[in-house]
């Protein structure tokens, strides 16, 4: 089952076959494996929560396996929503006006919009985008299931 993929209520979306948006080929993009873990996103060789650098302009290939135990939320935004006295989001998320596409297993879909995306035990999503030069500057990356984001499941993310 894919994981799940949670888009703004207001944002009209709509899922397409890949071959209608204009993607990089493969040789092209750059592959960054990011491993969420109780309670971090690593990318594959480096630090927990160490900073994750983009570069505008790139095209990306992110792939976010869940090797943890539970069950962990992708969101990549600024400025932290809080619910009920609870982290609960971004109230700027970066590839939500974005062309992407998202790959599973077995599936892949293009779509506008993106904002989150939720991964069980052993899941893995791989998502393709390029970041145009006006989203140049810090973000943040954080897992929003109850608890996770106060344990320190958060990093720096920097579009140069």
């Amino acid at each position: 089952m894919p994981p799940r993929f949670r888009f703004f209520a207001l944002l009209t979306f709509l899922l397409v076959t890949v071959g209608s948006f204009a993607f990089a080929q493969d040789a092209e993009r750059i592959e960054v494996v990011i491993e969420l873990r109780e309670f971090s996103f690593t990318v594959a060789g480096g630090e927990a929560n160490a900073p994750i650098v983009f570069k505008a302009g790139q095209p990306y290939s992110v792939v976010f396996s869940n090797v943890g135990m539970m069950g962990h939320e992708v969101l990549v935004g600024r400025s932290v929503l809080v619910e009920d006295g609870v982290p609960d989001g971004y109230e700027t998320n970066l590839l939500d006006a974005l062309p992407v596409k998202v790959a599973g297993d077995d599936w892949e879909v293009g779509t506008s919009g993106f904002v989150e995306v939720e991964l069980e035990p052993g899941q893995s999503v791989e998502i393709y985008f390029t970041l145009p030069t006006e989203l140049i500057g810090t973000w943040e990356i954080g897992c929003f299931v109850p608890g996770h984001y106060q344990a320190g499941m958060k990093a720096a993310v920097i579009v140069e």
